[in-house]
């Protein structure tokens, strides 16, 4: 086979006779050389909650042309004190501080060629602050409106997903 303008030629020629009539067949193809190049890399999922000392699996997909390997390297930015392994499981650390990381896919082919991904990082709250905290609600006989209203305010504001149940309950 050889190569003529980034072009592949294949072909066979074949001779033979019968009787007395002499025959050939010539046949070739000609192919284009795809360029090994990565043209994406896309992160699944692209956007994690993750708990405090858990873990979560990050895949890339990476799509090729020619022979470009497909490998990508994991790292993770914004961590003080989390970890992504080079199958790109990351862990979340219990003293992990910051709120929230970005995990990258980086191509071993193409280092110019990423995705990324965002990671928001919760706080486990266990059963006993849950029940711990709900005995001093329902003992809390003399706070005053102003204190309930901060705290629920402060609520509101961590967990907006609570906003609902302050809306069915409350009264302007």
């Amino acid at each position: 086979m050889k190569t003529y303008l980034n072009q592949q030629m294949q072909g066979e020629i074949g001779f033979w006779k019968e009787s007395d009539v002499e025959t050939a067949i010539l046949r070739f193809s000609i192919k284009k050389n795809e360029k090994d190049e990565i043209k994406s890399i896309s992160i699944n999922p692209t956007v994690a909650s993750i708990e405090k000392g858990k873990t979560q699996s990050f895949y890339a997909i990476v799509e090729i042309t020619g022979n470009a390997v497909k490998n990508v390297t994991w790292t993770v930015e914004g961590a003080s004190a989390s970890s992504i392994d080079s199958s790109g499981v990351l862990k979340i650390d219990a003293k992990e501080t910051s709120t929230n990381l970005t995990v990258k896919a980086t191509s071993k082919f193409d280092n110019t060629k990423f995705s990324i991904a965002t990671v928001a990082i919760t706080s486990a709250v266990s059963d006993v602050k849950v029940q711990k905290a709900k005995d001093k609600v329902a003992k809390a006989s003399n706070v005053s409106p102003i204190i309930l209203k901060n705290v629920l305010l402060q609520i509101l504001e961590k967990y907006p997903q609570v906003a609902e149940i302050i809306d069915e309950n409350l009264d302007e």
